[in-house]
């Protein structure tokens, strides 16, 4: 009996250590330090916002300078390697130049064309302007971001449309993490929602 008993009182002695080994655990992780990095997945290391950049700016465009013998069509097909793409340098540049409208083979020597991007069309005037900031927000159809360090300043911006880069890699939506820092071209309609064309993020690991 005594052998028993001394077996149960060394059994609780072991639970016992067990739970305050556990409980000590459990303080040490309530109480680490704050790290300036978000952890999401053994994986995934997003950047704190307060290492983002912030800022919008306008889209630098390509410019091209009309040299002699060149039309629209050969601008289009040289630089953007479509020839189908000229009605986008025309859209890009009838401010400027309103004789592309009647004549658009008619080109000029020394005439600076705007070229749009080559990783999406352009399909009206409206200005691309790219930014960068956090992101708060990454839903099935838009993303809700900052570009000024003041958090609660954020904007919606439609992502339906939206191309992928993470690291420089294209990927999918559901790869571009909450909390990363962003540079975006978006497509500036003066609506509430603009859309974004393009969003990269860097520094995930």
């Amino acid at each position: 009996m005594l052998v028993f008993k001394l077996e149960m009182n060394k059994a609780q002695k072991i639970l016992l250590g067990l739970n305050l080994l556990i409980g000590v655990l459990i303080l040490l992780i309530y109480l680490r330090p704050p790290n300036s990095s978000r952890v999401v997945s053994d994986s995934t290391i997003i950047p704190n916002r307060n290492d983002c950049e912030y800022g919008v700016f306008d889209y630098n465009y390509d410019v091209y300078v009309v040299k002699p013998g060149d039309n629209i069509t050969s601008v289009a097909n040289n630089k953007l390697g479509d020839i189908k793409r000229a009605g986008e340098i025309i859209l890009l540049n009838k401010s400027k130049y309103p004789t592309l409208l009647t004549r658009p083979e008619y080109l000029e020597r020394n005439w600076a064309l705007k070229l749009p991007p080559l990783e999406f069309v352009i399909n009206s005037e409206r200005q691309m302007i790219t930014f960068k900031g956090h992101i708060h927000e990454n839903s099935s159809d838009h993303f809700r971001v900052s570009v000024t360090e003041k958090s609660s300043n954020t904007h919606i911006y439609d992502s339906k449309n939206t191309s992928y880069l993470l690291n420089g890699i294209k990927t999918v939506k559901q790869q571009i993490p909450n909390g990363a820092c962003f540079e975006a071209d978006i497509e500036n309609t003066g609506r509430l929602v603009n859309s974004i064309r393009e969003i990269r993020v860097t520094n995930v690991k």
